[in-house]
């Protein structure tokens, strides 16, 4: 009889054991199979907002209850608009479900790649799924240029300085600058490269050139690598104001040299004073003359 309840209590134990462990092996499965399989990421740019949209699959016969799943944004320049979390009653068996997110890029973001973070739960988890999805926010080049003369008369010497501008909400780099002849001689080096342009920021190259005529046109290219990658051109071409000497004495850019005029009216002086000293050395010389036949 004992040994018989003994083995009912076995029989019962293993039975249960069993049970237990296709319980946590349910459980175990549903955790490894409930995954993310698609993202369909918006195309964000600095200040935008899209949405974000993830699908969730169930690969299993029966239903997971009270899925959700959160997304965590902090530490990164993009918000949730509404709430962080999104949630369904159920996945049922073999069967998947867009989970949705408006997400707004911060209108001081920088163009790149971020990661956000998710948590995905469901009734009967030991602990919730974690990971990452990943947002790119974009961001265009966009370069402008101004040019500036300095000692612009023909014939001299002067400089003609590149201001390249990044209006865009991405870097431009390895920027580099060639200057082409165009009735100007350059004196120095006729390519500069500059390296990278910040959004919303310049830098200048400036080259030594002489002038040959009047009023030329700029020309120049700025090579640089977009956002993506791909390698870009910016021509400059732009007419510049140059004068000719007389132009430039007139409208007072430069001063008219009285240097030699300086020299000769010292040279002037220096002559009258010997003529009027040796005049006045006559004189005296005169008077003393006159003087002593007086006294005889």
């Amino acid at each position: 009889m004992n040994n018989k309840l003994i083995s009912k209590k076995i029989i019962a134990l293993n039975i249960l054991s069993a049970f237990l462990l296709i319980l946590l092996l349910t459980i175990n499965v549903k955790a490894q199979t409930l995954s993310i399989i698609n993202v369909d990421a918006p195309k964000l740019t600095p200040g935008a907002e899209g949405l974000l949209r993830i699908e969730i699959e169930n690969p299993l016969e029966d239903d997971i209850e009270d899925v959700s799943l959160t997304l965590d944004t902090r530490n990164l320049p993009l918000s949730i608009v509404g709430s962080s979390e999104f949630s369904v009653d159920e996945i049922q068996g073999e069967e998947s479900d867009i989970f949705a997110f408006t997400i707004r890029a911060a209108t001081t973001a920088d163009a790149g790649d971020y990661q956000i973070l998710f948590s995905l739960d469901y009734k009967g988890a030991t602990k919730p799924k974690t990971g990452s999805i990943g947002v790119r926010i974009e961001g265009n080049v966009e370069l402008g240029s101004s040019v500036s003369t300095d000692n612009a008369i023909v014939g001299r010497e002067g400089k003609i300085t590149l201001k390249i501008i990044n209006k865009g909400f991405a870097d431009a780099r390895y920027v580099s600058v060639k200057l082409i002849p165009n009735n100007y001689i350059i004196k120095s080096e006729d390519e500069i490269y500059i390296g990278d342009i910040d959004a919303n920021d310049f830098e200048t190259a400036s080259f030594d050139v002489i002038y040959q005529r009047k009023n030329p046109t700029i020309n120049a290219e700025v090579t640089y690598k977009d956002f993506e990658n791909n390698d870009k051109v910016l021509i400059i071409d732009k007419v510049i104001n140059v004068y000719t000497k007389e132009e430039a004495l007139e409208k007072g850019i430069i001063k008219k040299n009285n240097t030699v005029l300086y020299i000769i009216l010292i040279i002037l002086i220096i002559i009258g004073w010997f003529v009027i000293r040796s005049v006045r050395r006559r004189m005296r010389k005169k008077k003393s003359t006159q003087s002593m036949n007086g006294g005889k």
